[in-house]
């Protein structure tokens, strides 16, 4: 209420009704300013996100678009597994890595398929190893060959670091 309401009501010269009317205004406002304080904040959001998508990165839209796919997967409770992203060392090219990421259906497989271990980092490791051994054993290279290591390092999320 206002100051001159107030002094009003002080003096008597308010009814409830009015009373409560000039509360029920009151509160009618507090709405209106909260909904417009409310699509301010919405419109704020959506400006925001236009940016983001429109200052997007290629590097940046690969990884959007390969979040949407894993999305879209584990929605449809399908497996999915991809490499988000591969380095190499400039000064010795043997070395890099590989970063993976995958979904729950796609460990489930794993599971199914007869890989084991004590987390999920460790079961696509093993994954992973197959895949080398095979591709070495498919290009006529002996796979039992001393050459170098697998790390996994696990970055959270379902993602690993391969080097």
């Amino acid at each position: 209420m206002s100051a001159w309401d107030n002094l009003l009501a002080k003096m008597g010269l308010y009814t409830d009704v009015k009373l409560e009317e000039i509360n029920e205004e009151k509160k009618r406002v507090e709405k209106i300013a909260a909904d417009k304080l409310a699509i301010k904040k919405e419109e704020a959001a959506r400006v925001a996100e236009e940016e983001r998508i429109a200052f997007r990165t290629p590097e940046q839209i690969r990884r959007d678009h390969l979040a949407e796919e894993k999305r879209i997967a584990t929605e449809a409770k399908e497996p999915w597994v991809a490499v988000l992203d591969t380095q190499v060392n400039s000064d010795n090219v043997r070395n890099g890595f590989f970063e993976l990421d995958w979904n729950e259906p796609f460990i489930e497989q794993l599971l199914d398929h007869g890989y084991m271990g004590n987390n999920q980092e460790e079961i696509v490791d093993k994954w992973y190893r197959s895949l080398i051994m095979q591709m070495l054993d498919e290009d006529g290279m002996d796979p039992t060959r001393d050459s170098g290591h697998i790390k996994i390092k696990s970055k959270g999320d379902g993602k690993s670091e391969v080097s």
